[in-house]
């Protein structure tokens, strides 16, 4: 995407200066999704014929979780570039681990994949980018058992470490209740398997998760498992009601409803955002610090390519951004990081000295 500069407004030469010696990493205040370009599969032997089946299943993992959309692995350049996962490894490393019966340990490998060539390769075919800034999920679950019905919780180690797993398949932060005397206070298992969704969102407040999956689920003799599950997020709200043989499946089912719905929301899909590009004002930049982080935390959001600074004056920064999706995308992700404050823009009157901003933002003096 190409986004013509502003010539008419220009940054001193010793702002830069100063921007280039004070910039520093700076994360976001919202979750941040860990181990995203990493994958640990279980190998047979440490052969280089399943050393390649391993990276092929892994950097399909990969790619669905950075763009959010399974739909990703049908495009024909991916399908070509899976077949040549090894390319896009970064390290790889062996090891083993106990098995469930613990008689035995199994051979696992975990992997490293380059997390720039992942992106490219998903910008070249116009395809979407989840940045790793993403919304949490408290998931909140009861079980029926043959002791009735209770919350998941420490004692149900395979439930908790499958919902964990097939987050982390999936690339999603997750959080789980503490199961506290404030938490059955403020809602029973009964009210949970009623699937009472006004009574978890209130338990759950306490948590300022994003969003919440609640769910129910029964184990059936003969090893399957049934039951609902429910995502809300921001009033939008999809219903998982099924079956599945195992566990992991159950589960991962409901993780996916999950993941398209978010993905559909912040994954960024690299087109144009505008023929000339945007303009953010901030407010609140008293000095060069503020100045340097602020724009440095705008260069690393997912949709932003470039962050260049165009016009300073009374505590107030422009910004022309060179970025990718639609301009709802970018708000969207602005309000996820919890970093900036949306303000009213200036009045007509006011406008007249700047240079036309489409967003306008407050950079808070604790940043």
């Amino acid at each position: 995407m190409t986004i013509k500069k502003h010539s008419k407004y220009r940054v001193s030469s010793a702002w830069l200066l100063v921007l280039w010696c004070l910039i520093t990493p700076y994360g976001h205040s919202a979750e941040v999704a860990r181990g995203l370009y990493s994958v640990e599969q279980a190998l047979d032997s440490q052969s280089y014929r399943d050393r390649l089946r391993a990276a092929s299943q892994g950097l399909s993992i990969v790619l669905v979780r950075i763009s959010g959309h399974h739909s990703v692995l049908e495009n024909d350049q991916v399908k070509a570039k899976v077949r040549q996962a090894e390319r896009f490894l970064k390290r790889f490393s062996y090891y083993r681990q106990p098995t469930v019966e613990g008689e035995q340990e199994q051979l696992m490998i975990k992997m490293e994949f380059e997390a720039s060539l992942i992106d490219d390769l998903l910008r070249s075919e116009s395809l979407p980018i989840w940045s790793a800034n993403r919304p949490s999920i408290l998931v909140w679950a009861v079980v029926d058992g043959a002791e009735g019905r209770r919350f998941v919780g420490a004692a149900d180690g395979n439930i908790v470490e499958a919902i964990q797993q097939q987050a982390a398949r999936r690339g999603l932060v997750v959080k789980l209740p503490s199961l506290d005397l404030e938490d059955t206070i403020a809602i029973s298992p009964d009210e949970l398997w009623q699937m009472n969704l006004w009574s978890a969102q209130r338990a759950a407040a306490r948590y300022k998760a994003d969003s919440l999956l609640i769910g129910r689920m029964t184990a059936l003799s003969n090893g399957e498992w049934l039951g609902r599950w429910q995502f809300s997020d921001q009033g939008e709200r999809s219903e998982i009601e099924g079956q599945a043989p195992q566990l992991d499946e159950y589960v991962g089912t409901a993780m996916d409803v999950a993941a398209d719905q978010l993905a559909s929301k912040y994954a960024i899909v690299p087109v144009k955002m505008s023929e000339d590009g945007i303009v953010i004002r901030l407010t609140g930049i008293k000095d060069f610090t503020a100045y340097a982080r602020a724009v440095d935390y705008l260069q690393k959001l997912s949709a932003v390519r470039y962050a260049n600074p165009i016009y300073v004056e009374n505590q107030q920064l422009f910004i022309h951004l060179i970025a990718d999706g639609q301009l709802e995308q970018l708000e969207q992700t602005l309000a996820l990081g919890q970093k900036l404050e949306k303000i009213a823009a200036l009045d007509a009157l006011q406008a007249a000295n700047y240079p036309a901003a489409q967003l306008n933002y407050h950079w808070p003096s604790a940043q």
